[in-house]
């Protein structure tokens, strides 16, 4: 999850029950103490909550500028989405092909352990991306899969694919070894680190670089080594 989503998060259960703690944003996100002090503290600045011992409380008079914040952060969200998966709406677009996001499939908080991040790809649900979307997709019938909210922590909405006979599937972990061969064409689409680098302060900022270099890089990178995925590949774009 990134700064951002954390942010509107913090921000909303605020608004719902007026004070929050540090143990119950650790959990909830499943990232340490020192990643979310940092949080409160940004948010503390822009006046949308007061720290006090243990956690934050909110007043009602600051916030008033949630909205807005919730509005420029949507609209950040939205950009990111719109930047990495240009490649995937391009084709979509091209041939007709519906969309599968592996974003969708986000972890959620009860497995986030040591023991699931130091899985290669263990930081996607992939028991039921298997579940939702490889199981069905050589039916050709229409099917639906749920989508993971990072903002809420939970899956809100149902995605629906129609059935059509060209589907790609979009991210990293699509192609985990675990789910088999179940594609035809397995598209790499690699970066040089001084461009992936550029693209993510350019739209996430250095603190979103830091948590992106620090934490899912490496992850992502890991599981890239461990699973031989650029050999696996029947294409590789170098963008």
């Amino acid at each position: 999850m990134f700064a951002s989503e954390r942010y509107e998060v913090i921000c909303e259960l605020l608004k719902q029950k007026r004070s929050v703690t540090v143990a119950e944003l650790v959990e909830l996100f499943g990232v340490s103490v020192e990643t979310v002090r940092p949080d409160l503290t940004y948010l503390e600045k822009r006046r949308l909550l007061t720290r006090v011992h243990g956690g934050a409380i909110a007043a009602s008079e600051k916030m008033r500028h949630f909205s807005k914040l919730s509005e420029r952060m949507a609209e950040n969200a939205d950009k990111k989405r719109q930047l990495s998966e240009t490649a995937a709406e391009l084709i979509s677009r091209a041939f007709g092909a519906e969309v599968v996001h592996c974003d969708d499939f986000f972890l959620p908080p009860h497995l986030r352990t040591p023991e699931r991040y130091a899985e290669p790809g263990g930081n996607i649900h992939y028991e039921r991306f298997a579940e939702e979307v490889v199981a069905r997709l050589h039916s050709c019938e229409p099917f639906e899969y749920g989508v993971y909210d990072c903002s809420w922590g939970k899956i809100t909405r149902r995605a629906k694919v129609s059935g059509s006979p060209l589907v790609i599937v979009e991210g990293a972990y699509s192609t985990h070894p675990r789910f088999g061969r179940y594609y035809n064409i397995f598209a790499f689409f690699d970066i040089s680190p001084e461009e992936q680098m550029a693209r993510i302060v350019k739209r996430e900022g250095e603190e979103g670089w830091k948590a992106f270099s620090e934490r899912w890089i490496p992850l992502e990178e890991a599981y890239i080594a461990a699973t031989d995925a650029m050999s696996r590949a029947d294409i590789v774009v170098r963008t």
